[in-house]
């Protein structure tokens, strides 16, 4: 089973807050996409880092890949692409969510940047799992940011 999947983000306080730097970054940094089930309860305004979600995480993890940052003056703005992702979802299982963050190779020190919640939660109950693909790129990039 493969599908595309419509899907929301919304950035963390914590990416908020130091957002400037995430997206000048961007290119360089290792950042990782990673589904969630639907027992996950978002908290923007306290989840921070990748330690306070992994309880709720899935095993499937990707790299986004071929990053690129596109810069605009006046005012400055930083708008942010990926390459698609297509994650292995496990069996059994019911997904709402997707996190985006910064990965530095530890759970406590890895910051959060968005969450991603699908537009209707997919149920993978009774089936073999499959693929679950996303386009970053739909919607004009991943995230703007204007300064």
């Amino acid at each position: 089973m493969s599908s595309q999947t419509n899907f929301r983000l919304r950035p963390y306080t914590s990416f908020e807050t130091n957002h400037l730097t995430y997206a000048s970054t961007w290119v360089s940094d290792t950042v990782r996409v990673r589904l969630l089930y639907d027992t996950y309860i978002p908290s923007l305004s306290t989840h921070d880092y990748l330690d306070d979600v992994t309880a709720y995480a899935m095993t499937g993890v990707q790299s986004l890949s071929n990053k690129t940052a596109l810069t605009t003056t006046g005012p400055p703005a930083y708008t942010t692409y990926s390459a698609d992702a297509t994650l292995m979802s496990g069996e059994g299982l019911s997904l709402k969510y997707l996190v985006i963050y910064k990965h530095t190779g530890v759970d406590s020190t890895s910051p959060l940047y968005f969450l991603g919640q699908l537009d209707s939660p997919i149920d993978l109950f009774g089936g073999a799992g499959g693929f679950v693909a996303f386009n970053w790129n739909l919607n004009g990039g991943i995230f703007r940011v204007t300064t």
